[in-house]
């Protein structure tokens, strides 16, 4: 008999990768999938066979937090759900608390991410606090679960993926670098100041970086700056937010990938999803030196630098010898098992209908 499974998540649906890949995977003769979640005025994003409901995101949070938890509540009443896939994020023990009796699990996908360490305590103590309120707790890596001292036993690690895209093997006659992803405390200034570093001692290089992705506007307003003041206009591009899609033709023309997550303690457990879009695309990459990202770099699919221009600069002229050893497919079959429809059928699906009334 098919399954009834509610995603509830306060990010719109088709904008959290994990989230979306979920729905697209799943196995729709086992599962009808239904998704909650705000509407934060992006362009919807459609998914056959995925109901979604949207609850209206006001410039008043307050308001807006209890619309969404009172009419989740009045849903889950009504509906039904053999299970429900709780996304952790802010207020999460409170719904639960809300929903005590409906059956429910919690999917960690990061720790927190403050700089504040009493603030950084505090979240993290109240996220293991609400996975006890769980009946069960998928987290996305083991170094994670252990960050957050949530017992093994109730735990499965659903980890990050990324699509195959059958793009032509990239070739290395000049280098195009690519960033994709959030602006926020990335330090993707560092980058651009490593590659006019870099252009410096190496003039004649044929390169260029594009940096496709969105954070505040003094973020943004600092990476447009710091192009300027290299004077690197003609070879770094910032071309802003892009939808899901709308990333296919730059992993198609780039040919090297950028993973730059800053070194800090409270980073070094968080894997990214731009790395396997990276290496699935047959791109080598450049990580930075964090636990997961060692963790997951193998030999031949790229580099790790440390968090600062110099470093960056100093990657990059090592590509340049050695660019002539990289080898799309050979990236590719790599991680072939890191592909998103591996992971649903593998760990997603099997963790919700495990757990389903």
């Amino acid at each position: 008999m098919k399954k009834k499974i509610l995603i509830v998540n306060y990010t719109q649906f088709g904008y959290h990768i994990d989230s979306y890949m979920y729905t697209r995977y799943a196995d729709r003769d086992r599962i009808e999938i239904h998704y909650f979640c705000f509407e934060s005025g992006f362009e919807r994003i459609y998914t056959e066979d995925v109901i979604v409901n949207y609850i209206p995101l006001y410039a008043k949070r307050f308001k807006s937090y209890m619309i969404f938890f009172l009419t989740l509540k009045r849903y889950l009443h009504s509906e039904k759900f053999d299970l429900v896939f709780h996304i952790e994020a802010k207020f999460t023990l409170f719904i639960r608390l809300m929903n005590l009796f409906t059956p429910m699990v919690l999917d960690i996908r990061t720790g927190d991410l403050s700089d504040n360490n009493f603030k950084r305590f505090i979240k993290n103590s109240t996220i293991r606090i609400s996975s006890w309120f769980y009946r069960k707790v998928s987290v996305i890596t083991e170094s994670l679960r252990k960050e957050l001292k949530i017992k093994e036993k109730k735990v499965t690690i659903i980890p990050l993926g990324g699509e195959l895209h059958h793009f032509d093997n990239k070739e290395f006659s000049s280098l195009r670098l690519l960033y994709t992803g959030t602006l926020e405390k990335r330090n993707i200034d560092q980058t651009i100041e490593g590659l006019a570093l870099f252009k410096s001692r190496n003039p004649g290089t044929d390169i260029s970086y594009d940096i496709v992705g969105f954070g505040k506007t003094a973020t943004e307003k600092k990476i447009a700056s710091v192009i300027n003041s290299t004077g690197l206009e003609d070879f770094v591009t910032f071309h802003g937010r892009k939808q899901h899609n709308e990333i296919l033709p730059y992993l198609d023309r780039c040919n090297l990938g950028l993973v730059y997550i800053p070194q800090t303690q409270y980073y070094q457990f968080q894997s990214s999803t731009k790395f396997y879009e990276y290496v699935l695309a047959g791109m080598p990459v450049i990580v930075t030196n964090t636990y997961e990202n060692r963790a997951a770099l193998k030999a031949g699919s790229g580099y790790i630098c440390n968090d600062n221009a110099e470093s960056f600069a100093e990657v990059l002229e090592k590509l340049v010898i050695d660019k002539g050893k990289f080898d799309s497919e050979k990236i590719r079959s790599m991680y072939q098992s890191n592909q998103w429809k591996s992971i649903v059928k593998e760990k997603w699906e099997p963790f919700v209908l495990s757990n389903c009334r």
